[in-house]
């Protein structure tokens, strides 16, 4: 375990040769993420260097006491894998289906102890980039345990490592940390499963505002050279 950790150290300590060399990273907002305690760190997904680029984007202390969810059936089955998903993003395997309950409930110990937790709410890579539905395990962790929520949302990831790719392309990644959210004003009035529910809901809905306020101007509200935008109503 002694040496496992030393190499990670390694590995995180060397890492701004690649990701700031190879992939020209920009980190906006960095000041925005809590330097103690545990918190949940949310992100976009659109590709498996996403959790490596968040941690690459912390400073180191913080980044070596993180752990990243990471769905059991794509990451773990074979020792070589295994290894490297802890080497590169200290990964926790979660079932993502029947024993999602569990895997809750290890997640929920790691904040009770203190950890950084990367999480991806959308709970699969966007083929598009375009963000997708988030699920309520986020809200319902934060609740739980009353750890923030920070959203984050990472740019040029797409391109970085494209679906079915074997090796990364370079290309610019940035990545932009919003304002923490405080989940004690979205706790429900009641411990009645409907409230409960809705408070995960709402908290949802309100996390998924801000990553996608983080993100670049969408397409459709720029306009051409020359012309001014105008937003619709």
């Amino acid at each position: 375990m002694k040496t496992e950790i030393a190499i990670r150290r390694f590995w995180y300590a060397a890492r701004a040769l690649w990701w700031k060399g190879y992939w020209s990273m920009k980190i906006d907002g960095l000041e925005n993420v809590p330097r103690e305690g545990p918190m949940l760190l949310c992100g976009n997904h659109a590709s498996h260097l996403d959790a490596p680029a968040i941690l690459a984007a912390l400073p180191l202390d913080l980044s070596m006491r993180a752990f990243t969810a990471a769905a059991r059936d794509v990451f773990y089955g074979h020792p070589l894998r295994n290894f490297a998903g802890r080497l590169a993003t200290n990964c926790l395997p979660i079932e993502r289906f029947a024993g999602f309950s569990r895997g809750l409930r290890e997640l929920e110990e790691v904040l009770l102890r203190g950890h950084p937790l990367v999480v991806f709410p959308e709970g699969r890579r966007s083929r598009t980039g375009a963000l997708l539905k988030f699920s309520d395990g986020p809200a319902m962790l934060s609740l739980r345990t009353g750890a923030p929520l920070v959203p984050i949302h990472l740019d040029g990831m797409l391109g970085a490592l494209k679906p079915g790719a074997v090796w990364p392309s370079p290309t610019r990644v940035r990545i932009r940390f919003g304002r923490p959210i405080d989940p004690a004003p979205h706790r429900p009035a009641d411990d009645a499963r409907d409230a409960r529910r809705t408070a995960y809901q709402r908290l949802t809905r309100r996390l998924r505002d801000a990553v996608e306020a983080l993100a670049e101007p969408p397409r459709s509200i720029l306009a051409p050279a020359g012309r001014p935008a105008v937003l619709q109503a």
